[in-house]
């Protein structure tokens, strides 16, 4: 038999090459089947048994050099080797000229038969491991090994062909294929480590079996007799739990239950840069869980540098570390907490593997600590940075959105011009306007909407508080409806997203419970003061609960805003209904990306953070907020990379001027303080809007105090407005009048139909004046007259336009009906928006009927882009069904599904409106 793979046709020597190449994935295959159960997949073990073996190989090849050469093993290396195997062989001196070819061929298959045995012994242990390991940058280090092969390959093609090489580079040859091959299995080696031990979910004591909490609240006052819950979910109990990395972050965040099916896709996402993910409608627990096993992994497994911008850095990194624990696990770097720990470990070349930090230091420090940073250390720090965690994205008050946005914009410019190609993982109200804001934020990605789609939940009861109860005098009726829940064992917290309740008075009532400002649903109960927007974010979030021991049931106690809205969510099977269809909105944050005050504000401190690019700048400020800030300082033209793409653009050198941090709490940079009696600043507020946000008389609540607007309380010339303490007042409700004069068309018309109904929508810069002339408490519809007051600002306004001719009362039966249940679609308050009634000719001559949707802020704050098509169909559906009434006497509306200040109402002319 003739040994010699040169003599066969080129073919077949091809052919025997790529099963030489195959042996390693024979090894690969054997080594599986032996390795035995573990915590992950049998494969990413074996993998690692490969690799060993491929190190087996190389050593063999030494030993056996070494042994030849302090021998008397025949000169001439395997050349001479394999020609006295095939004389042996033959019987007979054949006299066959061999070539390195034949002897690195076969170098190899006696490679491959030793790694055949090696791979499946080299397996033991392997099953005991317990830290989490992953190959870090896998895809690229396989890619290099391949890489390296190939070339080696290329140099080494001599000794394949003639007999003047080294001989030593016949063993490397045959050596090569299988080395490489071996360790691009390698790099798919995964350990997860041992299954982390779950403590109890909750920091406080355990709840008494059998505490009955609805019961307790009934006892209390503040449940009706044979009231129903509101909403309920059941609980799910889930599959059993897995050994993948899902399963392994999940349980080492403290968590119970089987992990979420979505995380593995989650965790798996970011291998690939420029990336960004929304995880939508996450209760406070199970947000936590998510964001500390997604740190976990991002950490410990790719060991991607991470930065967590968030409104308790502490909090979050204290969690963080309160897993590395639980898991058993060392941090895998330095741990920045605030700007200042971030500073000094740059300062000291000793880059964070993780950083904490809230929103106003990243926009007054950190931005710019990173964009001056010189070193080859902090440089590569950005470079390298892998993931931007951005939990709540779209939490506070519309101005506070928009700050966010421009921030994380801003940081987007540093980040993209030092070559950083990090991907995103953001939560909030999982629906477009959110996803929206995410993609806003960071320039040429697009967020994927990631459905949490939880294996195990808790059982949700929502109880809605009793009317009298929630509105008695005395104490806040939170702090009532607390008081006998700690005694009786059961952990509780306080759910305030809207700002009800001051945090720092909660601290003070005597009572052991938690304060969030977010949907909570922690503990095994909480109370919760929640708006129409909040309410409807509650609903989608509620069936997103982790469990909690022992399976017990969640029970949530609401205070809903009383209104046309809350009576329609009221009527039995209404709430079920809608969560059962799919029907409950998804509330939109209002973002004001077009407002140039806010806008400029961050274009100067963007100019004092980097040298910046013209690219760059005008897809995040418009061009006349460009010029008048840039002027001619325009510098030369640079070559930028961003998001992997290359492209040429004029650059601004950076300002040496004394920066600013741009966050403020109004949209001008002219804002008067309101101030009690001492001296306190309760708030800021716009100048050009001071008249009628603080409208003389008016009633507010500050945290649970109230405040009233004395007669003359407005200081002009110190900018100053003194309002004093008053003691069980409720809180007044403007009456407001609207004129509006349009200044420009900033979109064209666009007509609609939504089935019967059709009606035109346009978008313009009006020029709006509003005034007070009265005011009411909610629930009396009597006004107190007084003498108008007025303020006036340029905004954005959404006209809409109906084909057919309306009666004024419809309009404004119609406008007010909208005017509530917007609110049920959108992240803001009461002022923030107002729907307006316009009658015939009031836009000009000529003009038709319709209504004005009126964004209440200097320079707007993304009203109008908020209704969009859809968003518009939901509020038209919502309205028609608010109107709908339960109540049989009623036939043109009554105070069950129609606004109080409807002085004419007229449901029949809306419902017969909607209807087309």
């Amino acid at each position: 038999m003739n040994l010699q793979l040169s003599s066969l046709p080129a073919s077949w020597r091809l052919l025997l090459w790529l099963l030489l190449l195959a042996s390693p994935l024979v090894a690969w295959a054997l080594a599986a089947a032996v390795v035995g159960a573990g915590n992950n997949s049998r494969f990413s073990r074996a993998a690692a048994a490969l690799g060993r073996g491929a190190w087996v190989l190389a050593g063999t090849v030494l030993a056996v050099r070494l042994l030849a050469w302090l021998g008397d093993a025949p000169a001439g290396g395997p050349l001479r080797w394999f020609a006295a195997l095939d004389d042996w062989w033959a019987g007979q001196p054949t006299g066959r000229t061999w070539l390195p070819l034949d002897a690195a061929f076969l170098s190899g298959c006696v490679l491959g038969l030793l790694l055949w045995v090696a791979a499946p012994l080299l397996t033991v242990g392997l099953g005991e491991r317990k830290g989490p390991f992953r190959v870090q940058g896998r895809n690229a280090v396989a890619g290099l090994v391949a890489g390296l092969g190939l070339v080696g390959l290329y140099v080494l093609q001599g000794p394949y062909l003639s007999g003047t090489q080294p001989r030593l580079l016949v063993d490397v040859a045959g050596l090569l294929p299988l080395l490489c091959v071996s360790l691009v299995i390698w790099t798919r080696t995964e350990f997860v480590g041992a299954a982390a031990a779950v403590p109890q979910a909750l920091p406080q004591a355990p709840a008494v079996r059998g505490v009955n909490v609805p019961e307790l609240w009934r006892s209390a006052g503040a449940l009706s007799p044979g009231v129903q819950p509101l909403a309920q979910v059941a609980g799910k109990a889930g599959s059993a739990p897995g050994h993948g990395w899902a399963d392994w972050a999940w349980k080492a965040s403290g968590a119970l239950g089987a992990a979420p099916r979505s995380l593995e896709q989650l965790f798996s996402g970011w291998e690939a840069p420029d990336q960004a993910w929304l995880v939508g409608d996450l209760p406070e627990p199970t947000e936590q869980h998510l964001l500390v096993g997604a740190l976990l992994v991002a950490s410990l497994r790719d060991g991607l540098p991470c930065l967590v911008v968030t409104g308790d850095p502490r909090g979050l990194g204290a969690a963080y570390s309160a897993a590395l624990d639980r898991a058993g696990q060392w941090a895998p770097g330095p741990l920045a907490v605030g700007a200042q720990g971030l500073r000094e470990a740059l300062a000291s070349d000793r880059p964070p593997a993780l950083t904490f930090l809230d929103l106003d230091e990243l926009s007054s420090h950190a931005i710019r600590t990173l964009g001056q940073l010189e070193g080859s250390a902090a440089r590569a720090w950005l470079r390298s940075l892998g993931l931007v965690v951005l939990p709540r994205v779209d939490r506070g008050s519309p101005l506070e959105t928009t700050h966010r946005r421009f921030t994380l914009r801003r940081l987007d410019l540093v980040l993209t011009a030092a070559g950083s190609r990090c991907s995103v993982l953001a939560t909030g109200v999982g629906g477009a306007g959110t996803r929206s804001l995410v993609d806003q934020s960071f320039l040429g990605l697009s967020a994927h909407l990631v459905p949490l789609a939880p294996e195990a939940t808790a059982p949700v009861q929502a109880w809605p508080v009793d009317a009298s109860f929630r509105t008695a005098v005395g104490e806040p009726w939170v702090k009532r409806a607390l008081k006998s829940l700690p005694a009786a064992g059961v952990p509780a917290v306080i759910s305030d997203p809207s700002g009800a309740f001051d945090a720092q008075a909660v601290k003070h009532w005597g009572t052991d419970t938690g304060f969030s400002r977010d949907i909570s649903l922690a503990g095994e109960a909480s109370v919760s003061a929640l708006d129409e927007g909040w309410l409807v974010a509650s609903l989608r979030a509620m069936g997103q609960r982790v469990p909690l021991p022992g399976g017990r049931v969640h029970h949530a106690l609401w205070g809903m805003v009383p209104g046309p809205v809350q009576d329609f969510l009221s009527r039995p099977g209404t709430v079920q209904g809608l969560i059962r269809t799919d029907q409950v909105p998804a509330p939109a944050p209002l973002v004001g990306r077009s407002n140039h005050h806010v806008a400029a504000s961050h274009l100067r401190a963007a100019l004092t953070e980097a040298s910046q690019d013209e690219e760059a700048l005008q897809a995040l400020f418009d061009r006349s907020t460009l010029e008048n800030q840039v002027e001619n300082n325009w510098g030369r033209s640079v070559l930028r990379i961003r998001r992997g793409v290359a492209s040429r653009s004029r650059t601004v050198p950076l300002h040496a001027v004394s920066p600013s941090n741009p966050l403020r709490d109004t949209v001008s940079e002219s804002p008067v303080e309101v101030q009690d009696e001492n001296g306190v600043v309760l708030g800021r507020v716009d100048r050009e809007l001071v008249q009628t946000r603080y409208y003389p008389n008016r009633v507010f609540a500050a945290g649970e105090a109230r405040y009233e607007v004395p007669l003359h309380a407005w200081d002009e010339k110190r900018g100053l407005l003194r309002v004093r303490r008053v003691a069980d007042r409720p809180v007044t409700r403007p009456r407001l009048h609207f004129r509006l004069e349009p200044l420009r068309q900033l979109e064209a018309p666009l007509d609609v139909e939504l089935g019967a109904l059709a009606f035109r929508v346009q978008t313009v810069l009006a020029k709006v004046t509003e005034s007070v002339t009265g005011f009411s408490v909610p629930g009396r519809r009597e006004t107190v007259r007084m003498e108008p007051v007025s303020s006036t600002y340029d905004s954005p306004v959404r006209l809409l336009f109906f084909a057919q001719g309306l009666e004024p009362r419809t309009l404004q039966h119609l406008a007010r009906t909208l005017d509530a249940v917007l609110l049920a679609h959108l992240l803001a308050r009461d002022e923030d928006v107002e729907v307006v009634a316009l009658s015939a000719g009031e836009l000009g001559a000529g003009s038709p009927a319709g209504l004005a949707v009126v964004d209440r802020h200097l320079g707007g704050m993304g009203v109008a882009e908020a209704l969009d098509r859809a968003t518009l169909a939901s509020l038209f559906r919502w309205a028609s069904s608010v109107t709908r009434c339960a109540n049989p006497a009623c036939v043109e509306g009554c105070a069950q599904c129609t606004p109080e200040d409807v002085e004419q109402p007229d449901a029949v002319g809306v419902r017969r409106l909607l209807a087309g």
